[in-house]
């Protein structure tokens, strides 16, 4: 199983802040969420590195995607 998780206001855009599927095959992270993210205020983790919504996702890797952080 491939978990899923969802920070912040992110969560709300999922609907939800963790979610595990079975990926049989590779494919892009962009390909197995169900909904679009704003990309350019995203920051995804994939297996405690950082990576992007074109990576590609095995069963078993540990996702996460969380906004990003701004302040002064």
């Amino acid at each position: 199983m491939t978990e899923l998780k969802f920070l912040g206001y992110l969560a709300e855009i999922y609907g939800r802040k963790r979610a595990e599927i079975f990926v049989e095959n590779p494919r892009k992270l962009r390909d197995i969420l169900e909904v679009e993210f704003p990309e350019d205020r995203s920051i995804v983790l994939i297996n405690q590195r950082v990576g992007n919504f074109d990576s590609i996702i095995r069963d078993g890797d540990k996702v996460i995607i969380m906004p990003m952080i701004s302040g002064g």
